[in-house]
């Protein structure tokens, strides 16, 4: 009999929830606060034909697993391939599970940038503005729409039968609770202080002329100097620039759209401070911080067993 878990995307589907992957999230920026997890950068391996990125981690306090997660990143599609995630208990040595899920990842991602939000959102939001209408846009709409409860959502997209497909899916799933809005430009969303930026722009989307007063932006697309989501302009005008792995922001470094890595903060480091920010003006962008999705992968481990033990 086998001591690991082998978990495929059917059976992730049915133990990874929102809340879940929230509450896991909160507990790797709380840990990292206090040095106990290390998020290294991620591991580039360049074959011929191919070539793979690692991401390695370690959680030495609360979930106390090491292991990483590997993908082919040359294929057009790699975002949508089963990627496995490697977990083994840190402290016996033994492998712990192997997941093979794509969902697992971005529900990580999507954690990753609710827990954030919600920290310069304490009281939550009335009204949030979304940018892009695919995949993750689907995902990380849900997951702030359950943490930060907004009464509005307002939805830009440049295709609008994309639009219309994406508000009807959204709808559903928040049962006509969440007032949901199409926009026809981007710059219906201008006046929000709550925004996500969810495409693969390279293009800077917002116009530091246009969007202006006191936000809290996230940016999950493409964030290279010259083909970036949000340009180095719109970046410069921003009081507070905050990243979920400072460490895989240096490892980038000119290539980074940010020009001066100086102004970026590490979320972990905030939350050190426990003190609130005077920031107007704030701009999210997650690299993808290490250990968080083996730490993922863990609880939901934990879950199955966990539900295999009940009557």
């Amino acid at each position: 009999m086998k001591e690991y878990e082998i978990i495929e995307e059917g059976e992730v589907k049915s133990l990874l929830d929102y809340s879940l992957a929230v509450d896991v999230i909160e507990q790797c920026f709380i840990e990292k606060s206090k040095g106990n997890l290390l998020a290294h950068p991620k591991v580039n391996i360049q074959g011929k034909f191919g070539s793979l990125r690692i991401t390695p981690g370690e959680s030495l306090e609360q979930f106390k697993v090491i292991g990483f997660r590997l993908y082919d990143v040359i294929r057009k599609d790699f975002s949508q391939q089963p990627q496995p995630i490697i977990v083994y208990d840190n402290e016996t040595g033994k492998l712990k599970g192997i997941i093979v899920s794509q969902l697992l990842g971005a529900y990580r991602t999507a954690a990753i940038n609710t827990v954030m939000q919600k920290h310069f959102n304490t009281n939550g939001v009335d009204r949030l503005g979304v940018v892009g209408t695919g995949f993750q846009a689907g995902i990380h709409t849900l997951m702030y729409a359950h943490a930060l409860q907004p009464k509005e959502i307002y939805v830009y997209g440049r295709t609008r039968p994309n639009v219309d497909l994406f508000l009807g899916k959204i709808s559903q799933e928040l049962s006509g609770n969440v007032l949901i809005k199409r926009c026809d430009t981007i710059e219906e969303l201008a006046e929000i202080k709550t925004l996500l930026l969810a495409t693969r722009s390279s293009d800077g989307l917002l116009d530091e002329k246009v969007f202006t007063g006191d936000k809290v932006i996230t940016t999950i697309g493409p964030k290279l100097r010259g083909a970036s989501e949000v340009s180095s302009n719109f970046a410069k005008s921003c009081d507070l620039i905050v990243t979920d792995s400072i460490e895989q922001v240096r490892s980038y470094g000119e290539r980074f759209f940010v020009e001066d890595l100086s102004k970026v903060r590490d979320f972990a480091e905030i939350l050190k401070e426990e003190k609130a920010s005077n920031a107007e003006r704030v701009l999210l962008c997650s690299v993808g911080m290490g250990g968080t999705e083996v730490a993922l992968a863990d609880a939901l481990i934990r879950k199955k067993k966990e539900l295999a033990l009940l009557p």
